[in-house]
C-alpha cells in the first residue's frame, strides 16, 4: 500500500511545534512540550477511551511515545508498519500531526469512526481497532458496576458463551 492521505508537510508541523511550546511556556513556565502532551492526552484517553480513534492513523505511533512515557495501562498491541508510515520526525513532529489530524477528525468524521481512505488507490479502508483501548472501556464498564472480580469473570464467560463481544 502507498499511504498519503493525511500527510502533513514538516515545516508546518515545525511551525506549529514552536507556538505550542512558546504558548506552554507563556501559560505554564513550562518548556518540556512532550511530557505536557502526554500528560493532556492521558487525560482525555482515560476519560474516553475511545478518544484513540481521533488520532487516526497516527494512533500507533502516538501510543508508543504515550507508552515510554509512563501510560502502561495502553498495553502493548502495535501496527508496526502504520506507526513507522504516519509518524513525524521526533516525538513533538508526531505529537503535532497527530493533534493536527485530531482537529480534523472531528470535522471530517463523525465522533467514533475507525475508517480511513489512507491510499486513495485501494479498494478497502484502514480499519482503527486497538484492543487494548477496548479492554480498558471493559473494565472501566465493569468497574462502574462494582462488581467483584469474581463475578467480572463470570460476566466474561457468559459473554463468551453467547457469543456476546463484551469489549464493545
Amino acid at each position: 500500500m502507498a499511504y498519503s492521505e493525511f500527510k502533513f508537510d514538516p515545516k508546518f508541523l515545525q511551525e506549529q511545534i514552536d507556538s505550542a511550546k512558546a504558548a506552554l511556556k507563556d501559560q505554564t513556565g513550562r518548556e518540556d512540550f512532550v511530557a505536557h502532551a502526554c500528560e493532556v492526552i492521558k487525560d482525555r484517553l482515560l476519560k474516553n477511551n475511545d478518544e484513540y480513534l481521533s488520532y487516526g492513523p497516527y494512533w500507533w505511533a502516538l501510543k508508543k511515545i504515550l507508552l515510554v512515557n509512563g501510560l502502561k495501562e495502553l498495553g502493548n498491541t502495535m501496527d508496526e508498519p502504520l506507526s513507522k508510515e504516519y509518524c513525524g520526525e521526533s516525538d513533538e513532529a508526531t505529537i503535532m500531526a497527530a493533534e493536527c489530524f485530531r482537529e480534523d477528525y472531528f470535522t471530517i468524521f463523525f465522533e467514533g469512526n475507525n475508517l480511513f481512505d489512507l491510499d486513495p488507490e485501494a479498494e478497502s479502508q484502514y480499519l482503527l481497532a486497538d484492543p487494548d483501548c477496548q479492554t480498558l472501556k471493559y473494565r472501566r464498564r465493569f468497574s462502574s458496576l462494582g462488581l467483584s472480580e469474581e463475578e467480572e469473570r463470570e460476566w466474561e464467560q457468559m459473554a463468551a458463551f453467547f457469543g456476546y463481544d463484551y469489549m464493545n
